[in-house]
């Protein structure tokens, strides 16, 4: 079973009430033990269902709903529907606005994209590829061309802007455009800058901080700022990668 499998089969599976031992969801269950990406996204689609169960278990019942619908049984027994239908269709098309503004409410929150995944990604990808990188060495040339792809918007940092530029690449994750742009150093050394829009994401870094991580042989810087999610990474330590956020 390849990932894209293991996705569709847990995809409909439902924890504590599917059975985990059932031969597809068990070999699912652990490609997902075995890779990182298809375990967090596994666990986001958990806390999902998790969320939504707990909004539908939040919508009131009605006082005295039990007496009601036997009340009009005993109306339809005596041919007044039309009366019924007055009384007990609000109360169902009501519910039905509920579940349908809690389901559309967890659906646009949870198809928004897990920051951690986005830079997880990205800055292990720029480790293995030139992302069919485009040579440049004009900032402003960049900055227009990345536009022209409908790529994000964004504001260099000024320390950024004294570094050579070597190349950009318009990029897309889960049909989401990024922006990159890759720089030299003063030791010869490349810096990958790539943006987003911050508002497809969640867990983006709160305003004002930055985050570091290090990832294989990189390291990386990530800040949010304009509605964008910054990440800045290339083989430099974390000290050296302050010196060009200001």
């Amino acid at each position: 079973m390849d990932n894209q499998q293991a996705r569709e089969v847990l995809r409909l599976y439902r924890p504590g009430i599917d059975d985990a031992n059932e031969p597809q969801v068990a070999e699912a269950l652990r490609c997902a033990e075995q890779d990182a990406e298809l375990g967090r996204w596994f666990r986001n689609q958990c806390e999902v269902h998790a969320a939504i169960r707990r909004k539908l278990r939040e919508i009131p019942i009605p006082e005295n709903l039990k007496e009601e619908i036997l009340h009009r049984q005993d109306v339809v027994r005596h041919n007044k529907l039309i009366d019924l239908r007055r009384s007990i269709l609000p109360l169902a098309a009501a519910a039905v606005v509920m579940i349908s503004l809690a389901l559309w409410t967890f659906y646009a929150e949870t198809h928004r994209l897990n920051f951690a995944e986005f830079r997880d990604r990205l800055v292990r990808q720029s480790q293995r590829t030139t992302y069919g990188m485009m040579a440049s060495t004009n900032l402003n040339d960049i900055h227009t061309s990345l536009l022209a792809y409908n790529c994000p918007d964004y504001q260099l940092p000024k320390a950024l802007t004294k570094l050579p530029a070597d190349g950009y690449a318009p990029l897309e994750w889960r049909n989401r455009r990024v922006s990159m742009v890759c720089l030299k150093t003063a030791k010869a050394k490349e810096l990958y800058l790539l943006v987003m829009d911050a508002t497809d994401m969640h867990n983006t870094p709160a305003a004002g901080q930055t985050e570091f991580l290090h990832l294989l042989h990189y390291n990386s810087a990530s800040w949010t700022s304009g509605g964008k999610v910054y990440i800045l990474t290339g083989p430099e330590d974390e000290s050296e990668l302050k010196q060009y956020l200001d």
